[in-house]
């Protein structure tokens, strides 16, 4: 089955709210002129009683005198009064074919009906014209001074008006006919045009569902949906090109990784594999025994450190907030109690804690805010010169107390101060023994988990090394 085309779907509707519209239009303009046709006749009507109504009063005082006299019989009377020489008398008076009159007097008793209505026509006395089998009916009350003589009805048949609405419907049914095929035949070249430029939409969004990932179609001024439409494409096609960008980023960080992990496993398993192997020879004297069991240790303890990051880093990626207790922290005083602890992560450099005379109060969890300067001590001890010293100071900002950590090492890359905090990032890959990368990407997930921010710098010449900065919220 052929799928309908959105052209051929707006029209066909279009067609059918014309047509809806041209038929309200047909009957209102049919009850319309029906209306004024029947007004006319019985106009027509009520202008021919008045020229009938003497002679109808003159009937029925007549009609009262006889039968008050009782000169005739009844029945002669009656043959008197329906006589066809004074129903002829009466149509005389008329111009107009087809017309018909009825009079009765005050009881309702016909005295005078025209041949072609039934004999016991009743007939109800309106102030206004009425149908009544296929006539138009008006009324007319003859009095004589107070005295109620009687009714005359004019009547006049519809079917010459019927004939005429007939041929006004015939004549406006076909100006419909017509009028739809010429909508149908303009609206197929309007709504073509109206659609022609949907075209370079659906063609770039093929190419992009194809795998052209970027690439963008001209926005056209107007229609508005049309013009917010290509926005869409555009956005979506920009957007899945920096997510497969973001996953070629991802992809090629994981590979690092894996790369980087393999070999700071394989190293520390390859001599831990080697020592037993000669402890279980019995080659070792005693000397050499406590230096491999010391180099064992050092290389366990580096692995465990590198299985506990990844865990970090897996808890805080599947719960960010959880089991965070933030509160008010003086971070002058808790540096001051926390620094017995640093110094002994750094036993080959100096530690200074930079005094303050302000209150820098902070919102943050006093564990997970020890990690993070752990984190940034350890990397600081690891990748400057032994005997250099590290830095701890403390301030506010505008919205924000502040903790920089800044060391006398060589910095950070140039123009990688935005990667530094990329899981897997390593800046050297020829001190890939040194560490894992993943201890400043802890140190940005704990700090965004606790609605602060890291930031990271090279120190400005004339000096060198590298700092970085957190931002903590402080109380309201």
């Amino acid at each position: 089955m052929k799928s309908r085309t959105l052209a051929s779907l707006l029209i066909v509707r279009q067609l059918i709210l014309l047509a809806s519209v041209l038929v309200v239009i047909g009957v209102s303009q049919w009850l319309i002129l029906r209306n004024i046709l029947y007004q006319t006749v019985a106009r027509t009507l009520s202008g021919s009683a008045g020229v009938l109504e003497s002679f109808a009063r003159h009937l029925l005082v007549k009609s009262r005198t006889l039968e008050s006299a009782s000169v005739l019989p009844a029945t002669k009377r009656t043959h008197h009064l329906y006589s066809a020489h004074s129903i002829h008398s009466i149509l005389s008076r008329l111009k107009a074919p087809g017309t018909e009159i009825v009079v009765a007097n005050a009881k309702g008793k016909v005295i005078v009906i025209s041949p072609d209505l039934p004999k016991h026509t009743v007939l109800t006395p309106s102030s206004s014209f009425y149908l009544w089998h296929g006539r138009v009916v008006i009324t007319e009350t003859l009095r004589h001074g107070q005295h109620l003589l009687g009714y005359l009805w004019m009547l006049s048949s519809v079917s010459s008006m019927n004939h005429i609405l007939f041929e006004d419907t015939e004549i406006f049914g076909a100006v419909i006919v017509a009028v739809i095929v010429l909508f149908a035949a303009m609206g197929v070249f309007s709504v073509r045009r109206a659609l022609e430029p949907l075209r370079p939409v659906v063609a770039s969004t093929l190419r992009i569902a194809g795998g052209e990932w970027g690439r963008t179609v001209p926005v056209p001024l107007e229609p508005q949906e049309l013009r917010e439409l290509s926005h869409a494409v555009n956005t979506m096609s920009v957007r899945i090109q920096e997510s497969f960008a973001k996953e070629r980023a991802i992809s090629d960080q994981m590979r690092r990784f894996v790369a980087d992990a393999s070999h700071e496993l394989r190293t520390p398993l390859t001599a831990i594999n080697g020592f037993l192997g000669l402890l279980d020879t019995g080659d070792l004297n005693p000397e050499e025994t406590a230096q491999g069991l010391r180099a064992m240790r050092r290389e366990s303890q580096r692995m465990a450190r590198m299985v506990n990051q990844l865990l970090t880093l897996s808890r805080l990626d599947a719960a960010p907030h959880h089991e965070f207790h933030i509160r008010p922290i003086d971070l002058g005083r808790w540096l001051t109690e926390i620094g017995p602890t640093l110094e002994a992560l750094c036993p080959g450099h100096r530690l200074h804690i930079q005094p303050t005379p302000d209150t820098v109060t902070i919102l943050a969890d006093p564990d997970r805010l020890s990690e993070i300067l752990f984190n940034l001590v350890d990397n600081a001890e690891r990748h400057t010169p032994k005997g250099t010293s590290i830095h701890l100071e403390i301030g506010n900002s505008a919205d924000s107390g502040w903790l920089m950590v800044r060391d006398h090492g060589l910095g950070f890359p140039e123009g990688a101060q935005d990667r530094v905090f990329h899981r897997f990032y390593r800046g050297d890959r020829a001190r890939s023994g040194e560490g894992s990368g993943l201890g400043l990407s802890i140190v940005h997930a704990l700090m965004a988990a606790q609605g602060g921010r890291a930031e990271a710098e090279n120190v400005a010449p004339p000096g060198h090394g590298g700092m970085v900065t957190l931002y903590f919220p402080r109380p309201a």
